[in-house]
C-alpha cells in the first residue's frame, strides 16, 4: 500500500495498492503536471523506487527521510505500508 498524506492536516489525500514505482508514479500523473511542479518537499522512507520517481517527475523537491521512518522498530511496519507525506499541494484525485 502507497498513502499519500498532507504534511500539515496528517490527512490521506491518495493510497493504493502496491508498493513501487510504478504505484508512486500514478498519484503523480493523477495530479498532473502544473501541481507536481507546485510540490517543494517530499518526505518518505528510504525505497530507491520511490526516490526514483520523485527525482524525475518533481526534481524541483526536497526528499526528506522521515525519522520516524528510519528507526529500526519501524521496519515492520515499512514492509507493509510506504508513507509518502507531500507539501504544498491540494490533491483532488
Amino acid at each position: 500500500m502507497t498513502t499519500v498524506t498532507d504534511q500539515l492536516s496528517g490527512q490521506i489525500v491518495w493510497a493504493a495498492e502496491g508498493k513501487n514505482a510504478a504505484t508512486l508514479q500514478s498519484f503523480f500523473d493523477a495530479l498532473g503536471p502544473e501541481r507536481c511542479a507546485a510540490i517543494a518537499v517530499v518526505t518518505m522512507d528510504m525505497s530507491e523506487a520511490y526516490i526514483t520517481v520523485v527525482q524525475q517527475t518533481v526534481s524541483q523537491a526536497q526528499i526528506v527521510f522521515g525519522r520516524h521512518l528510519l528507526r529500526s522498530d519501524h521496519h515492520r511496519l515499512l514492509r507493509t505500508r510506504a508513507f509518502v507525506e507531500w507539501d504544498a499541494v491540494t490533491c483532488a484525485c
